[in-house]
């Protein structure tokens, strides 16, 4: 008997605008009602008949979502919603065009039911070690999206309740068994990793340039674990270390479902934007696109379409202060809200403050790189362009910020930066007119680096085009019409 190939899922690797995981408030009566009606995706569970049960709590988690609307999740894994075909764009010698799948989400999400329990940590060898149960579950037919109700023990789960009772999100993941999986690229059906084809071993997640995207189609799944797990940073801190990673023949490459079930060692992020709608890859291309012709310009011209000599020489900020930068540490799990608020007072951190703000105490790790990392920064959109963004080391879905209330402290710092460090027109007029009326020197500009196209695969570059997705993400999050500001912000990578 052949040895089941196992996937890991994350329901985290779709994006939702709500949390995954909510606490179900239950009466003597049933179901709550307000709750029902503040937890849309819920309504699925209308007609199930709940009642308290001492020691017990109920949660309804958003397990995942079926790529006929979604796509493939972060870690390249696609289900249909139902049984069909899928058309193979370049089907491998031997395979058909046309692909027959038997069983999608809506004819296998009741294995949950039949076959799952909940665990801790995927410590599933024994049943018997299980934290709780699947009570039902549903395929919601508006989102296409497989929901759960799941019972747990409140001795075992306290601090997680507690955390859901005030509105935190908390961790999980998923296990499946499947017989194979086919690449959605050139139709190869795979029983294990070992027999996956180039283009799942290499470029799950990406977009080949005729537009497809390279995934896994599952089939016939078996789904048997939904576990609470341990994320040691959130996704933006997770998705730059695997950028620096000491090994940078990995560092361009997306960790599949079945490796991940294999390792259970990095948590990727999640593919959405602030309204929990998932981005199609093709908008990361058009993004590049646009930073690439303000990189464009600025060679040509000396500066950017919207910005006086003055603005090039004096307008982008010098890194902060040590002091400044452990002032804004915060807790990972809080990080995207950090950065969405600096990006909102219009701070875009440079790759130094950015890398240092991030990593914290594994900066030292990867600081003889960076500054060969910033020398390699000028042309760094139009290279990353060059092959259909795909040399991109992490997804720019990895860089999307939250918008989370900071504790007054940090805001506080944030305020103070303002005036030193914002990219917005009155604090950039502001220390020009300054810094011209005192006489002081403006700043030099780097030389472009000249590069053919795509990574070359050092450390330097994996970390320069890191940043640079950061740096995409802060133009997304401010606005391309705001043209002075981007193109201040693109101009930080040509100034010493």
């Amino acid at each position: 008997m052949s040895k089941p190939f196992l996937k890991t899922i994350l329901p985290a690797a779709y994006g939702y605008n709500e949390p995954i995981a909510a606490l179900i408030d239950v009466h003597s009566h049933g179901v709550d009602s307000a709750w029902m009606s503040k937890r849309a995706a819920a309504g699925v569970f209308q007609t199930l008949d709940l009642r308290p049960e001492r020691d017990y709590s109920y949660l309804h988690v958003i397990a995942m979502g079926a790529s006929d609307r979604y796509g493939a999740n972060r870690n390249g894994d696609a289900f249909l919603s139902k049984s069909g075909e899928i058309e193979i764009p370049e089907p491998k010698p031997g395979t058909p065009k046309i692909v027959k799948i038997a069983q999608g989400l809506v004819e296998t999400h009741s294995t949950f039911e039949t076959d799952a329990k909940v665990y801790r940590q995927h410590q599933n060898k024994d049943p018997q070690n299980n934290e709780g149960d699947v009570v039902k579950s549903a395929y919601h037919l508006p989102m296409d999206r497989v929901e759960l109700i799941i019972k747990v023990p409140n001795v075992k789960w306290g601090d997680d309740l507690q955390k859901l009772a005030s509105g935190d999100d908390i961790p999980l993941s998923m296990s499946t068994k499947v017989p194979f999986d086919v690449c959605t690229f050139c139709g190869n059906k795979a029983k294990s990793r070992a027999e996956y084809c180039d283009h799942a071993k290499n470029y799950l997640g990406t977009v080949i340039k005729s537009g497809h995207q390279v995934g896994v189609m599952n089939d016939w799944m078996k789904f048997f674990d939904i576990s609470r797990v341990r994320v040691g940073a959130d996704r933006i801190a997770k998705a730059l270390l695997k950028a620096a990673a000491v090994s940078t023949t990995e560092a361009g490459q997306l960790m599949s479902g079945a490796e991940l079930a294999e390792h259970m060692t990095l948590f990727p992020p999640a593919d959405a934007d602030d309204f929990g709608h998932r981005i199609p890859l093709l908008d990361k291309v058009a993004v590049l696109r646009k930073l690439s012709d303000i990189e464009k310009q600025i060679e040509a011209t000396g500066m950017g379409a919207s910005n006086s000599c003055e603005q090039l020489a004096f307008g982008v900020p010098p890194d902060m202060q040590d002091d400044d930068l452990r002032s804004l540490r915060m807790p990972h799990s809080h990080m995207s809200g950090l950065l969405g608020a600096t990006s909102d007072a219009k701070i875009c951190l440079s790759l130094h403050d950015f890398m240092k703000l991030l990593l914290g105490d594994r900066f030292q790790d990867v600081e003889h790189a960076v500054p060969e990392a910033e020398s390699k920064l000028p042309g760094v959109f139009t290279r990353m362009l060059s092959d259909g963004g795909a040399s991109a080391p992490v997804s720019l879905d990895d860089f999307n910020f939250g918008s989370e209330l900071l504790p007054r402290a940090v805001r506080d710092v944030i305020g103070g930066l303002t005036p030193s460090h914002s990219l917005a027109d009155d604090p950039v007029h502001r220390r020009v007119t300054l810094m011209v009326l005192r006489g002081e020197p403006g700043r030099q500009t780097r030389k472009t680096i000249l590069v053919k196209g795509g990574s070359d695969g050092s450390l330097a570059e994996s970390l320069a085009q890191a940043y640079a997705l950061y740096k995409a993400a802060f133009c997304k999050r401010v606005g391309f019409e705001n043209k002075m500001l981007t193109d201040l912000a693109v101009l930080q990578h040509y100034v010493i």
